[in-house]
């Protein structure tokens, strides 16, 4: 086989014209899209990065409110507990000095009462005591006697 000068040429300078054309047309625009394609996914994931960022300081946020609430419901929660205690021995005083105020009460009707009773007693014994000595000077005094008088 015989290599001829001219079409060894026309082959190379065929070749770099391929080359040129593959480079201008396929090449460059294969990079260009391949760099597009790279600063589109760096944005994205920095774009990521934020949105990660800012949900974690959102999470941050909702936990420090979260434990700003706990607190605040445990504290309210002690307080009430408190005002519960309080009002419960209030009321537990003033039921006291309500039973005292009552049973001063009934010891004082007791007492009225029973000298209610000594006296009806007293005043019953007399009229039956006078009812007797009566019906007594009554038997004694009668006509008989007035008579032997």
């Amino acid at each position: 086989m015989l290599i001829d000068g001219f079409t060894l040429i026309a082959q190379l300078v065929n070749f770099l014209v391929l080359i040129w054309l593959l480079k201008r047309f396929l090449y460059k625009p294969i990079l260009n899209a391949i760099a597009e394609r790279e600063q589109y996914i760096a944005m994205q994931i920095h774009q990521a990065d934020a949105k990660k960022a800012d949900a974690d300081k959102e999470l941050e946020t909702a936990k420090r409110m979260n434990d700003e609430f706990e607190q605040q419901r445990q504290t309210m929660l002690n307080k009430a507990m408190n005002d519960v205690d309080t009002e419960r021995l209030r009321l537990m005083d003033d039921m006291h000095n309500e039973m005292k105020a009552l049973q001063a009460a009934y010891e004082e009707t007791l007492q009225t009462e029973q000298q209610s009773l000594s006296s009806e007693i007293v005043q019953r014994t007399q009229t039956g005591v006078f009812d007797i000595a009566r019906k007594t000077l009554s038997d004694l005094a009668s006509v008989n006697l007035e008579m032997q008088m």
